[in-house]
């Protein structure tokens, strides 16, 4: 969904090593209620509900909150903190030699955000100073997405967007990281000719295709002004530049929080894609394209009471695993969705019939689960990251694993301070955490044990 605080539609027993995540470098902003109005909103002081007076970090590192790019600095522990006020809405991507990039949304104290990030290159042990990059011409920033392609190229993808009243003027940016100096470069619209100020759209999605294409995904609301249906769209780029766009549907069966799985280890082009988003009435819907995304065919699946949560997958030849949260509470366009459990689900057919749904949690009585990231290693081990914990209570960042997709196993990976579910505040989580594998599982999430959000990273083993 849109990083919205005032208008939503819809970072140690399995550690391997916590780095000194988010505990060095920008010092601590006064965080509160999020600025109003637009996609994203600004960092708010405490006694300023309207989005004013948020006390601004300071320290070793900057992001620069006009956009300035922070200095880079090999050597040093992970970290998010530069001049922003708090950071929250973390995605995470790694190479095949040992690189790696965060990215998270930054709030600056004068109401402004962009997208943070950090670079590492021995697999997280070490990594640059936090960095920015702004969307072009004043707008704000939201939903980041990064990937990594087979020769080491990592790409970013966000939503960009204004909240001056000239209407949502919105579009969807891609940048790539230079990897000489470890810097996003100038951004790139993929989603329109950027003539128009009335695009209104939500939540990008990007994956690496098996031909190292980039495939991009987005909920757009434009004609819904005018009574038009929204649609979602797919966009696929060969170059890293020039997209060719098609509607994926704008009937009935639409869906917001999409997200692409496809099966790598099959270079050919034509390999199957899936998609998974969220369906109407708390459903799991699941589209599949054999024609590198011209065409989609839906299919069925046994999920029920899903809630308003991102939805991902993994797939490997015939086999996909559908992961999503699920329970019983409503859709609040200021609140997240507490799930009840998380589930995976499971299809040996390529999706044509799926195995009874499996909770994987181990929770207490009481606890509640956000945020269920799923990814499968190359040994066929399958992993979920989520936050666990009561809702206002202490939380934590929990794995769940499997070698069968069937018998799962749980396990802390480090605390991340409360369970909250309010987004308008700055102790907000973020509504997805990154994970990655590499030579062990990588996650980034949002630590807000300082009572707003910062980014933290953890190496963890996979079982």
């Amino acid at each position: 969904m849109k990083t919205s605080f005032a208008w939503i539609s819809g970072v140690c027993a399995a550690v391997l090593s916590l780095s000194s995540a988010g505990c060095d470098g920008g010092g601590d902003g006064t965080g509160g209620n999020a600025g109003a109005g637009g996609s994203t909103g600004g960092t708010g002081g405490t006694t300023s509900p309207a989005g004013g007076g948020g006390t601004g970090g300071t320290g070793t590192t900057s992001m620069g909150g006009t956009g300035g790019t922070g200095t880079t600095s090999m050597g040093m522990p992970f970290t998010s903190k530069g001049d922003s006020s708090y950071e929250t809405q973390t995605s995470l991507a790694a190479d095949d030699q040992g690189g790696v990039v965060a990215v998270w949304i930054a709030f600056f104290a004068d109401n402004t955000s962009g997208i943070g990030y950090a670079v590492s290159r021995d697999g997280g042990d070490t990594w640059t100073a936090p960095s920015v990059v702004k969307s072009p011409d004043g707008r704000l920033a939201s939903n980041p997405v990064v990937v990594a392609d087979s020769k080491g190229v990592f790409s970013l993808a966000w939503l960009g967007f204004r909240v001056d009243g000239n209407g949502p003027d919105e579009h969807i940016y891609v940048s790539h990281l230079d990897n000489g100096t470890d810097t996003f470069g100038a951004p790139i619209i993929a989603s329109d000719d950027g003539t128009k100020t009335t695009l209104d759209f939500d939540k990008p999605g990007m994956k690496v295709g098996p031909a190292d294409e980039l495939l991009l995904t987005w909920a757009d609301f434009s004609a819904t002004a005018n009574g038009g249906p929204a649609n979602l769209t797919f966009a696929r780029s060969t170059n890293g530049t020039d997209f060719t766009k098609s509607i994926i549907t704008s009937d009935a069966t639409f869906g917001n929080l999409a997200s692409l799985c496809v099966d790598l280890s099959d270079p050919a082009v034509g390999a199957p894609l899936h998609l998974v988003h969220l369906g109407a009435n708390g459903t799991v819907t699941l589209r599949t394209s054999t024609d590198d995304g011209a065409n989609w065919t839906l299919k069925s699946t046994p999920a029920t009471m899903t809630l308003f949560q991102d939805i991902t997958c993994a797939a490997f030849g015939k086999d996909l695993w559908i992961a999503y949260a699920s329970g019983t509470a409503l859709f609040s366009p200021t609140e997240d969705s507490p799930a009840d459990a998380v589930m995976v689900m499971h299809s040996s057919s390529g999706g044509t019939n799926f195995d009874t749904p499996v909770d994987v949690t181990n929770g207490a009585q009481g606890e509640q689960f956000l945020f269920p990231q799923l990814v499968r290693a190359a040994s066929g081990k399958l992993g979920v990251v989520y936050y666990q914990g009561v809702v206002d209570g202490n939380a934590q960042l929990v794995l769940a694993s499997s070698a069968d997709g069937k018998t799962w196993t749980t396990s802390p990976i480090a605390a991340s301070g409360k369970l909250t579910i309010d987004r308008t505040i700055a102790s907000w989580l973020g509504a997805y955490v990154g994970f990655a594998i590499q030579a062990n599982g990588l996650v980034s999430y949002a630590d807000n044990s300082e009572n707003k959000s910062h980014i933290k990273f953890a190496q963890i083993a996979l079982p």
